[in-house]
């Protein structure tokens, strides 16, 4: 859910937080000249057999050059993000980030190590700063135990930090098993900074083949009618009362906007036990009433000293739960749309990278492995998948872009957008008033660039403080007609309490009249859709 300001506070100070702000995920060219624009990734780097049991590569796209063992392979599929080095036992990422200083280079080595401190799941082995020939790097290694659900598991990590020329190069390498020292070394040592002459732009992600989804007939057309090419725009609603099976304010809204919204989303935590009886009732009233779920299923934060529960998942603690879940959707047979672990690319979600050790594989194979659950089940007929990061990923760092934690395309339908106007409540920390088109036009253009799949808002609303939030629902249903490709948008009804207990962010569609008529003149005057 959206209550998230009491974990930003706990994870992070003040201080802290306005720093890492400061960082940008984007790539700069310290060259005078543009880089020459790629296409296909075999155009960006160069590896080059040295004859020696060595292999030369230079990465044209973040400017930097190394040596590897021979046996080792390019992977430059998302070289706009980072480069992979692989052999079979061992993966290297290598992330650039730029840097103005050394208090900048601190923030990122330490606030990207802060997951260091789950004792329950990580074992530190070395933090420490090293000289490697002529470089220095800061050296983390760590490890885990293995997760038993994958066939090959990296849990053998070490991360070297090195700043050069503006940046930080991270080589962070991960081995399935321990990570000889002498290795790395020659590796660290090898590492140089070179010209940026290629800007790299990936292909499209494919966009579901509806015939290789098998959707049962319903689930067919719903799709069709709700994602199909030049649709018009559908509206859904979130709103809490309806989490405990209350209707009533749900209805009202309904009747005073006079709109039916055909969609509402509803969340569920993966616990010990399953509850048959609250999932089939949950279903069912929801089809009865003419309502298509946006299914959202999370894992819970861990409590102290027991871990993360991902990892409990990943090796099978929980697949009673997972089996049932799967089996009561497939029964009832009717559209859902399936969320799992939104916003993973935020560091309040137990499943982000920041919590599992940078190590994005991890909530990519816990994806796909529940996604195997629900395809064992038979649940596949009848679900949609949604994907769905954050608009903004925090820390802003490479190794935790949103497209990291990409699962591939065979599982996602619909790639799910999130952005809040949270207001200015904590201005303190940076919060600001942001309109719609602030919030969604550079990330509307790098998902149409990046996806194939059709996009929808899957939550997003509008705080109260520090604007006109009847002002801003209005620009909101104006700007977001020249957005052709979001087919679905659900407002988020709810709010966010500070520490004390006092509503902070106030997202509620019914918190005044003014409100309330705003989004009744844009749910009903009738506007222009430019389509692409």
């Amino acid at each position: 859910m959206k209550q998230k300001l009491t974990l930003i506070i706990v994870l992070f100070s003040i201080g802290c937080l306005a720093a890492v702000l400061l960082f940008s995920a984007n790539h700069f060219t310290p060259v005078n000249t543009a880089p020459e624009i790629c296409t296909d990734a075999a155009d960006t780097f160069r590896f080059t057999d040295m004859g020696n049991g060595k292999k030369h590569f230079e990465n044209d796209v973040d400017g930097y050059f190394l040596d590897v063992p021979a046996d080792y392979s390019v992977h430059m599929g998302h070289a706009d993000v980072f480069a992979l080095l692989k052999n079979d036992t061992t993966r290297i990422e290598i992330y650039r980030e730029p840097t103005a200083n050394q208090e900048e280079r601190d923030i990122y080595i330490g606030y990207s190590n802060r997951f260091l401190e789950n004792t329950a799941d990580y074992t530190a082995e070395q933090q420490t700063t090293e000289q490697f020939g002529d470089n220095y790097a800061f050296v983390t290694a760590w490890k885990r135990e293995k997760i038993t659900a994958r066939e090959k598991d990296y849990n053998f990590f070490v991360s070297l930090d090195m700043f050069m020329e503006g940046n930080i190069f991270s080589l962070f390498i991960k081995s399935t098993e321990p990570i000889d020292k002498e290795e790395y070394a020659a590796i660290a040592a090898s590492f140089g900074v070179m010209a940026i002459t290629k800007e790299y732009t990936p292909p499209q992600t494919a966009a579901a083949d509806i015939a290789a989804r098998q959707w049962n007939k319903e689930t067919e057309e719903f799709y069709r009618r709700c994602f199909a090419e030049n649709t018009d725009l559908i509206w859904g609603l979130f709103d809490q009362e309806f989490c405990d099976f209350h209707f009533d304010q749900y209805q009202e809204i309904e009747k005073r906007l006079d709109y039916d919204f055909p969609v509402m989303i509803w969340y569920n935590n993966i616990a010990p036990e399953p509850n048959f009886t609250y999932w089939h009732n949950l279903l069912n009233e929801s089809y009865k009433r003419g309502k298509v779920l946006e299914l959202t299923l999370q894992t819970t934060d861990a409590e102290t000293g027991s871990g993360n529960m991902i990892y409990r998942v990943l090796n099978g603690e929980y697949d009673n739960y997972l089996d049932h879940y799967a089996q009561t959707i497939a029964d009832f047979g009717h559209p859902v749309l399936f969320r799992l672990a939104n916003e993973m690319n935020g560091d309040w979600c137990a499943y982000s990278g920041f919590q599992t050790g940078k190590d994005t594989l991890v909530y990519r194979e816990f994806y796909r492995y529940v996604y195997e659950k629900f395809e064992k089940a038979g649940a596949n007929k009848n679900v949609i998948w949604v994907w769905n990061p954050n608009g903004r990923s925090m820390p802003p760092f490479s190794w935790n872009d949103a497209f990291m934690y990409y699962p591939g395309d065979p599982y996602v339908d619909i790639v799910g957008m999130t952005a809040y106007n949270t207001g200015t409540y904590y201005a303190e920390i940076g919060e600001r008033w942001e309109t719609f088109h602030q919030l969604y036009a550079d990330l509307y253009q790098q998902y149409s660039q990046r996806f194939g799949q059709p996009l929808m808002i899957t939550e997003f609303a509008s705080a109260s403080a520090g604007g006109d939030k009847a002002h801003w629902i209005s620009n909101m249903f104006q700007q977001i007609r020249f957005f052709p490709r979001i087919k679905m948008a659900v407002w988020w009804s709810y709010c966010d309490y500070d520490t004390d207990g006092t509503i902070a962010r106030s997202y509620f569609i019914n918190e005044s009249e003014e409100v309330l008529d705003a989004f009744y003149k844009g749910l009903h005057h009738k506007q222009t859709r430019f389509f692409e």
